[in-house]
């Protein structure tokens, strides 16, 4: 990564400062990243040089996610989409992870991503973080959303949506219910999970499927991963 570009994205046109900046950021325990708008790495923290597989900044300066050792890996070219999106929108995301770091361990992360201006409002960049939420009270309900049917675990990237971004005007309790229907659930499991009684999930069911014009509760599953439904989370599950 040249000097140029740095000082473009961080204001940062020595590498002494360069060096300053990454002592300031290793104090925090979350993975910190920087990129140019090519998903270029231009300053990451030991966090997630660690997480990356690597213990030099040198050695992932330039690169993108792709250099990644661990199985993470495998997300990396859905990584690096997100954040075309991220440049393109001028918009901030709010992504829950689960991926596998070079260490080996499956990791789950609240990372959001916003894009860097500079003063004209031109976008040049975009910072990351991840906040690991491996070992919180949240990893138990969070960690549904990625088991598959052998019982064990999938790596994804899952945009958070707020009942205010949903075009289909759906409700935040039916956004709930649909995150776990579009993940095998049944409406008794569904019930179990959210605490409510069966009846009230075949209501929420019926008013999905009267919302996006579908005759059967099959046709309001495929529809809904048609329209991306799969990739997302109820933002209020993480955020109060």
């Amino acid at each position: 990564m040249n000097e140029s570009a740095l000082n473009n994205i961080l204001g940062i046109n020595e590498k002494a400062t360069l060096e300053m900046q990454k002592v300031f950021l290793d104090q925090f325990s979350a993975l910190i990243m920087f990129m140019d708008t090519d998903s270029r790495i231009v300053l990451a923290n030991q966090a997630e040089l660690e997480y990356l597989g690597y213990e030099r900044l040198d050695d992932v300066l330039g690169k993108t996610v792709e250099a990644c050792r661990g199985k993470g890996v495998e997300l990396a070219e859905e990584f690096i989409d997100q954040n075309d999106e991220i440049v393109s929108q001028n918009q901030d995301f709010s992504i829950l992870s689960c991926s596998g770091a070079a260490s080996g361990e499956l990791r789950v992360y609240l990372s959001p991503r916003k894009p860097i201006k500079n003063a004209s409002g031109e976008v040049v960049g975009i910072v990351y973080q991840g906040v690991n939420l491996t070992n919180t009270t949240l990893m138990n309900s969070v960690m549904s959303l990625f088991r598959n049917k052998k019982g064990g675990f999938n790596q994804g990237l899952l945009k958070l949506v707020s009942t205010l971004d949903d075009p289909h005007d759906l409700t935040s309790r039916e956004l709930d219910c649909l995150a776990f229907l579009l993940r095998g659930f049944g409406v008794k499991e569904i019930a179990n999970a959210l605490r409510l009684n069966s009846r009230t999930i075949e209501y929420h069911i019926a008013r999905m499927r009267y919302k996006l014009n579908v005759e059967s509760k099959r046709l309001l599953i495929d529809k809904a991963i048609a329209l991306g439904y799969f990739n997302f989370v109820p933002e209020h599950w993480l955020i109060s």
